[in-house]
């Protein structure tokens, strides 16, 4: 993975980051850590543990995570903030789970703070100015619309636009993962984000030349139903017989095992189901297919404009990428040579693009994400941030 050289000129930050997920498995938060600490004296604050090769972080896992009473008493909170926001404001100032990230953060000493997500937000934003420290916001992807199922608009978004409106001008500058997404901050709550995206760090792995009968397709990452892989199996279902997909789940083993079954029912002997692998050896494992398949249902806003992490370690594999009417990859795909789109959502479409391509084609689509790679790699995308706190360490 590559690294960029300790610069002793640049004045060491006792930098705090904030996440509230399992981190050593959140390649954008490993990202961070993996860049950011050969410049700069890290905490990590998250669940898990830590990937043992960070001697050098200070790991703190938190160990309290939301019960069935809790949720009930947020969902009450959620349903009263419109009316009452400094209700919601107490509530979530009083939570175990924030009043532990805070006394985590204070004992730090940090005098830089970065939160991952809005759900970190708050808690990091009051750490910061008690500390009087930088505050980083790492936006992720688009809060407000995470999802927007009708109860979720009902109760989360106005919650989120509160916070939002609340704590993200108090940050001293913030990233996200995709330009639509950074402009739509800028527009609705007038801060700018840094467009950071998901890319992984640049990687080589052994090329291979695919079986013209048998192009083996593959898709991994989080089993989560509604994100279209039924639709891929259909696809794969109506495509030509060349075409094979592979599956590289984590998730619930049960879920998977009932997903497994139907789609060996639906194209028996197509479809294929491994193993997953631990987040380092992703790209040289699935480097072994010959191309990536990332339809995304456009469940939500945030689905539509995704640029996800599953998309860039394809490049770095160096796949032809097949991916849905999904704006965002398109642009990056079309742009550099490497992917094609279908027309639409539908299966149909999808699987008339596959039953398009030609033979030469797919081998001058895997040529370009080779080259692709050594600009969409986490080299060129986190010196954006390591830049950026080697500016606040000199003020």
């Amino acid at each position: 993975m590559g690294r960029f050289p300790e610069n002793n000129s640049v004045r060491r930050l006792r930098l705090a980051i904030v996440s509230y997920s399992f981190i050593a498995r959140d390649a954008r938060v490993r990202r961070q850590i993996e860049y950011l600490r050969p410049h700069h004296d890290l905490t990590a604050i998250g669940y898990g543990d830590p990937d043992p090769a960070w001697t050098d972080v200070t790991w703190h896992r938190l160990e309290l995570r939301e019960t069935a009473l809790e949720k009930l008493t947020r969902n009450a909170f959620l349903t009263i903030r419109p009316a009452l926001p400094a209700l919601y404001d107490l509530y979530y100032a009083l939570r175990p789970l924030y009043r532990q990230t805070y006394a985590l953060l204070m004992q730090s000493g940090a005098n830089a703070v970065h939160a991952n997500d809005l759900s970190a937000l708050p808690v990091c934003a009051e750490a910061a100015r008690k500390l009087g420290a930088k505050l980083v916001f790492d936006a992720h992807e688009y809060a407000p619309l995470e999802q927007e199922t009708p109860k979720f608009k009902r109760l989360e978004t106005p919650a989120r636009v509160h916070l939002l409106k609340r704590y993200a001008k108090r940050a001293d500058a913030a990233i996200t993962v995709c330009e639509p997404i950074a402009e739509r901050y800028m527009t609705e709550f007038g801060f700018r984000p840094i467009v950071i995206m998901n890319a992984p760090a640049l990687q080589i792995p052994p090329d291979h030349t695919p079986a013209p009968d048998r192009i083996r397709l593959i898709h991994h990452g989080v089993f989560d139903p509604s994100r279209g892989f039924e639709q891929m199996v259909e696809a794969v279902a109506l495509a030509d017989s060349r075409y094979e997909l592979h599956f590289m789940f984590v998730g619930n083993a049960d879920a998977i095992a009932r997903f497994r079954a139907q789609a060996e029912a639906r194209v028996p002997g197509r479809v294929f189901f491994h193993d997953p692998v631990p987040t380092p050896q992703v790209v040289e494992t699935i480097a072994q297919y010959d191309a990536g398949i990332h339809y995304l249902t456009p469940s939500s806003y945030n689905a539509l404009i995704a640029l996800p992490n599953k998309f860039f370690d394809a490049i770095m594999a160096g796949h032809a990428v097949f991916i849905g009417a999904s704006p965002a990859m398109k642009e990056l795909a079309e742009q550099y040579g490497f992917g094609r789109a279908a027309a639409s959502f539908d299966p149909r479409d999808l699987a008339a693009l596959l039953n398009s391509v030609t033979y030469d084609d797919l081998i001058a689509m895997r040529a370009a994400a080779r080259q692709a790679r050594h600009k969409l790699n986490a080299d060129i995308e986190m010196a954006k941030l390591v830049r950026l706190y080697a500016v606040m360490s000199d003020e």
